[in-house]
């Protein structure tokens, strides 16, 4: 090994440096001219890369060192932020959660009924700058399809066809489609308020405005705005039936060639269009119209999933398929009217001219109601009540199955065949859209209960309400009638046989075991006889002394009266004679050595 030049510490053979002292060990060498030297490319400078370019042995110069954020130590509590207290206002210039004027996570993009400065009521400029175009489409549409039946219904019920007369129908009676009643001047200080639907014309119209009104809400995802053009709607088709009904009624036309009050008699039910001069009901044709396609097209947004939010996404689940049972229940009357129809021109010659079953057909659904009435036992007539001069008088006049078919044929005689055949077919359309049989039962029984409203309301669209008033002898008479079914009795039969249906249904389709109800019923029957038992009503028995058991005999109940003898709570008991109390001496016996404690005497 050769030593080092420099410090004299020994090298390794072939290198450049000391190990020691890191000098060069030798001279470096004159490169050949003749070779081609290749030097490797210099880099700039880099952060990082003075160890690498640092001489061999030597220290590379220190990098200054980067600030780091301070860590915390385990187990070491983190600096607590400044918190703010509950109820305490966030500091100047902070944005707080919710504050009006900032989007929430998830919030839509309008708040409904919100008002400037944190107020709180109804926005009416959303009601004004909605969908008016679509809705005004949808209010057009009812109206027009009314409009036609009613001109049908003009031109095919006359007994003595006149143009004009027809004309003016046609406008009288579209508005009575939407609840407007028809008013004639008889003449003598007499008049007359006819308010009867044109049923068929009336339920296709606003059929034909619930499927326009799906089509142009499609692409809505809130059922505030559902409800906002169904209001619109209902607003339009108001102002529409009221221009209607103020034409009628400035014009008053002498209407001719229909059916003459104090001549013709109806044998036959249908829609009834009387000759005179004819007005129409101004308030009936401001609020009914707006009432019933807002009560329709609200019924159909209820139907929609989309429209849903969370919360109402459970309501939805409950509704749906009740509300649309209800829909198949209507057209399931026109399909009865069609049948009462039929049994009215097979039992009655006089229903059997062409204007009369033109009529009728202008009255379909609320025919097939009757026949509902008549299937399920309920009454079927008129009754009246007069006022005037001082006295007041009421009459009726109700037939049941048997007495109706005596007036109006054997026929009717089928008319429980059909009406439980509806309302199996109704309760079975609610079986086949519940999947899951286990809310089968809660189906039928939201639908049921629906009906305490939505038949009432049938019955009231299908009867006919005549109001007539009349001056004589200076007195003024008002006689009210009203021709067609029993409310009442119809709802509840109807309903009651629709529940017994109900049960046979959910026990074909395996929703109701009646093996287990038999089962629960004698396992609450068994519970309510055993002995010892509390039942329902029956008063405890009375309690004894605390830690006393009840009922054991020789011991006085709590609240009793005491008994002769009986040592009170707390008394001492009597001395019992040679008996020693507590802490007292025992007596001394004789030859006893002395009481306890006592020293013995000394031992002699």
């Amino acid at each position: 090994m050769t030593p080092c030049p420099h410090c004299g510490a020994a090298t390794t053979p072939g290198a450049p440096f000391c190990g020691t002292c890191g000098r060069p060990l030798a001279p470096a060498s004159t490169p050949d001219p003749n070779v081609t030297q290749v030097r490797p490319a210099v880099q700039p400078n880099q952060p990082g890369d003075a160890a690498a370019q640092a001489p061999y042995g030597q220290q590379p110069p220190q990098q200054p060192a980067q600030p780091q954020e301070p860590q915390q130590q385990w187990s070491q509590q983190p600096p607590q932020q400044p918190q703010q207290q509950w109820g305490q206002q966030p500091p100047q210039g902070q944005q707080q959660w919710g504050q009006q004027g900032q989007q929430q996570y998830g919030a839509p993009q309008q708040q409904w009924a919100q008002q400037p400065g944190g107020k709180s009521g109804f926005d009416f400029t959303k009601l004004l700058v909605g969908n008016w175009i679509g809705m005004g489409i949808v209010a057009l549409s009812a109206l027009g399809v009314a409009f036609v039946f009613a001109l049908l219904f003009a031109f095919t019920t006359a007994e003595d066809l006149s143009v004009g007369s027809a004309i003016w129908t046609t406008l009288a009676q579209t508005a009575a489609a939407f609840g407007a009643n028809t008013v004639i001047d008889l003449g003598d200080d007499a008049s007359v308020s006819i308010g009867q639907y044109p049923l068929l014309a009336t339920f296709v119209s606003l059929g034909v405005a619930g499927y326009l009104f799906r089509r142009t809400t499609a692409g809505y995802r809130d059922i505030k705005e559902g409800l906002l053009d169904a209001v619109r709607a209902g607003l339009i088709l108001s102002v529409l039936v009221f221009v209607i009904s103020l034409i009628v009624s400035i014009a008053s036309p002498d209407i001719e060639g229909y059916l003459n009050l104090s001549g013709d008699s109806m044998d036959s039910f249908g829609v009834a269009v009387l000759d005179g001069e004819t007005k129409v009901s101004i308030a009936g044709a401001i609020f009914l119209p707006f009432l019933l396609m807002v009560f329709v097209l609200g019924l159909l947004s209820l139907t929609r999933r989309d429209w849903m939010g969370e919360k109402l996404a459970k309501v939805h689940g409950f509704i749906a398929v009740p509300l649309s049972a209800l829909g198949v229940l209507v057209a399931g009357l026109v399909v009865l009217g069609l049948v009462y129809l039929v049994f009215q021109i097979i039992g009655n010659d006089d229903a059997r001219g062409f204007a009369e079953i033109m009529r009728a057909l202008a009255a379909l659904p609320a025919m097939g109601l009757f026949l509902v009435t008549l299937g399920v036992f309920g009454q079927m007539g008129s009754k009246s009540k007069t006022k005037g001069g001082g006295d007041s008088d009421s009459d009726t006049d109700w037939e049941r199955l048997p007495d109706f078919t005596d007036d109006n044929g054997a026929i009717f005689w089928a008319a429980p065949v059909f009406a439980l055949a509806l309302a199996a077919g109704v309760l079975w359309y609610i079986n086949m859209k519940t999947p899951d049989k286990t809310k089968l039962l809660r189906n039928f029984g939201i639908y049921l209960a629906s009906l305490l409203v939505f038949f009432p309301l049938l019955v009231r669209l299908s009867n006919m309400h005549l109001k007539q008033e009349q001056e004589y002898n200076g007195d003024d008479y008002k006689t009210s009638i009203t021709q067609g079914a029993e409310g009442f009795q119809a709802m509840l039969f109807f309903i009651l046989f629709s529940a017994v249906i109900g049960l046979i249904i959910a026990f074909v389709s395996g929703a109701l075991d009646f093996n287990e109800v038999k089962a629960k019923a004698q396992q609450f029957q068994g519970q309510q006889g055993q002995p010892g038992q509390q039942q329902w009503g029956q008063q405890p028995p009375q309690q004894g002394q605390w830690g006393q058991q009840p009922g054991q005999p020789g011991q006085q109940q709590y609240g009793a009266p005491q008994q002769p003898g009986q040592q009170q709570w707390g008394q001492q008991p009597p001395q019992q004679p040679g008996q020693q109390q507590w802490g007292q001496q025992p007596p001394q016996q004789p030859g006893d050595s002395g009481q306890w404690g006592q020293q013995p005497p000394p031992q002699q």
